[in-house]
């Protein structure tokens, strides 16, 4: 038998073929769409606005968007004659978005920026999900005259009196924090520094209200704004009542509530006026029973919503919380008791920003003693990934990934890449200024190896040898053993990865069997599951766009792929007698073309 591994590779570029004749389920045609997105938050956004955008920015310069512009505003152009084409261009379709939380677009994500009281984003300004403009949301900050910048230390400045400004500097990435003998040294090397001097402006966190402002006046451009009742997001039940009553050719776009609990693929049937069509498609089973029909689906769940739980914790039921449940509505934290004892111990168990931002909560809300409890170094980095992939080099690291045709070696780079949990350079000062005023200890190289609960928590920590570091406070001598008593234990510990294990993939999973590594499905580099039009956006799309997959500039580019493809699909089906082309509708402008329609 062939190594594990080997056996993988394989499959990224040859799938078996999926038996589709198999009849899966019976809709209306007011329930039938041309595309499902699972998930509404900013990998949704990203790919429902790339395919509804003619003119993307991943394919045009400046002067091309430009020009493009200029001949929509223009009388109607004229046929173009034996014009090439670069690439096909995706129609309107109808798309039906299902939100399980049924908050609206950006849903979670803004109750875990609300509950995490986080002020900024960590990510630059091109990271955002406007297909027109790389550089659309700078734009909008200076058209809607919101761009004051401001240095990272006012976040952790006790006498700061006025509000935080719209945009944070990132330190020590353009160059700002280094000496002039740093910077002469570094322009001696063949290299030089891994930024620009004129992208410094790109190098700026903006605000968590400005992005969430941005992304709304990115809904409301798409025409995207979900229809409510009663301030409350329609149910797919609901839509699709009202889908019902109006013209079923009407190609829509709509955001609904649901939670998706089953997906299959095969034949349906798609009845009309007593008529009755087969294709192959999609079923969609919502939890309520709810059943929708789709050619396509895209799967931007995230990481799935389950929660990452050490296994000396997950058998405990009480005196816990995992960090992703502060986002749930109603719930306090700190509980009550922990703010009203002055003897209180809270430990957050996580290397990650979300430890440190629940380390701050806590601390700023009246606990007398956190603990953060970290298996390796106390990182501090200005992204979730090395600066090597988001720079002006960072096509060479993109091309090595996609050079490599092992997803296991892939694998491999994408945690190198990451190297598991990190803060920012200006929530490590926040988290050493904490433990230097003897109210936060950082327990570096330190696990729980037993845990016991009556009315408190009785922890067996084991710390490994390492630099015993004074700055970090910690108690426990590097190579011994020490118990630990606490009140209350948040562990900040992430999402498990597994895209074959979430409830609405069971059938297809056994049906389709696509191999995984790590969790991370081995999609196509159209990022497909398989070879049936299933596609995957955002933290499962890894294997194919890389370590940004995680965060909000992979998610542009698995965008693109999956509208490229989606295009590709609709091109198959296109009848023989469509209308001539116009330049304003070519996939990618050239210039040869401009001569003919003049």
């Amino acid at each position: 038998m062939a190594p594990a591994a080997h056996r993988v590779t394989s499959c990224l570029c040859e799938y078996p073929p999926y038996d589709a004749d198999e009849h899966v389920a019976s809709v209306p045609e007011h329930a039938f769409f041309d595309l499902v997105v699972i998930g509404s938050g900013p990998a949704a956004l990203a790919a429902v606005t790339r395919i509804l955008e003619t003119r993307p920015a991943a394919l045009y310069t400046e002067d091309e968007k430009h020009h493009l512009h200029w001949l929509k505003k223009s009388s109607h152009a004229a046929p173009t004659i034996n014009a090439r084409r670069s690439g096909p261009k995706l129609r309107r379709i109808s798309i039906l978005v299902i939100d399980r939380l049924g908050d609206g677009w950006l849903g979670l994500w803004n109750r875990l920026f609300a509950a995490y009281e986080i002020s900024h984003l960590r990510s630059p300004m091109f990271f955002h999900p406007d297909p027109a403009d790389l550089g659309g949301l700078l734009e909008w900050t200076v058209a809607t005259g919101r761009n004051t910048v401001g240095h990272p230390s006012l976040i952790y400045d006790n006498k700061r009196s006025e509000p935080l400004p719209e945009l944070l500097e990132i330190p020590g990435v353009v160059g700002k924090e280094v000496s002039k003998h740093k910077q002469k040294m570094k322009r001696r090397l063949a290299l030089g520094p891994a930024i620009n001097e004129r992208d410094r402006r790109d190098y700026a966190t903006p605000g968590a209200k400005l992005f969430q402002d941005f992304c709304n006046d990115i809904v409301a451009r798409y025409g995207l704004v979900p229809e409510t009742k009663d301030g409350k997001l329609l149910s797919a039940a609901e839509y699709l009542e009202a889908r019902r009553k109006r013209p079923t050719s009407a190609l829509d776009t709509a955001l609904v509530s649901g939670n998706v609990a089953h997906l299959d693929y095969g034949t349906v049937d798609v009845s009309h006026c007593g008529r009755t069509d087969t294709q192959r498609a999609f079923s969609v089973r919502l939890g309520d029973g709810t059943l929708i029909g789709a050619k396509a689906v895209i799967s931007a769940v995230g990481t799935g919503g389950r929660p990452n739980v050490p296994d000396w914790l997950a058998t405990h039921h009480e005196g816990w919380v995992h960090s992703t449940q502060l986002a749930t509505p109603g719930f306090v934290f700190p509980p009550k008791d922990l703010t009203e004892s002055d003897t209180s111990t809270l430990v957050v168990i996580g290397g990650g920003l979300s430890s440190a931002q629940i380390c701050d909560i806590a601390i700023r809300r009246g606990v007398k003693r956190v603990v953060l409890l970290l298996r390796g170094h106390f990182k501090s980095k200005p992204f979730d990934l090395g600066l090597e992939w988001i720079g002006k080099y960072s096509n060479l690291q993109k091309m090595q990934f996609w050079q490599c045709s092992d997803p296991v070696e892939r694998h491999a780079m994408i945690l190198n890449s990451r190297n598991g949990g990190s803060l920012t350079p200006t929530y490590a000062k926040l988290m050493l200024q904490y433990a230097s005023q003897g109210r936060l200890e950082i327990r570096t190289h330190t696990q729980v190896v037993s845990a016991k609960r009556s009315d408190k928590w009785k922890l067996e920590l084991v710390r490994a040898e390492c630099n015993n570091e004074a700055q970090y406070n910690c108690p426990q001598l590097p190579g011994t053993r020490e118990d630990l008593c606490a009140d209350y234990i948040v562990s900040s510990t992430g999402a498990k990865l597994g895209f074959s294990s979430l409830p609405f993939m069971e059938t297809l999973s056994i049906k389709m069997p696509v191999p995984d590594v790590g969790g991370l499905p081995v999609v196509t580099e159209d990022l497909q599951y398989g070879s049936i039009p299933l596609f995957c956006v955002g933290a499962y799309s890894a294997l194919q766009i890389g370590p940004a997959a995680f965060n909000l500039g992979g998610m542009r580019e698995a965008a693109e792929r999956v509208a490229v493809r989606l295009g590709e699909l609709q091109q198959r089906d296109r009848p023989r007698d469509a209308p001539p082309r116009c330049a304003d509708t070519f996939s990618h402008f050239n210039f040869n073309v401009l001569v003919e329609d003049a």
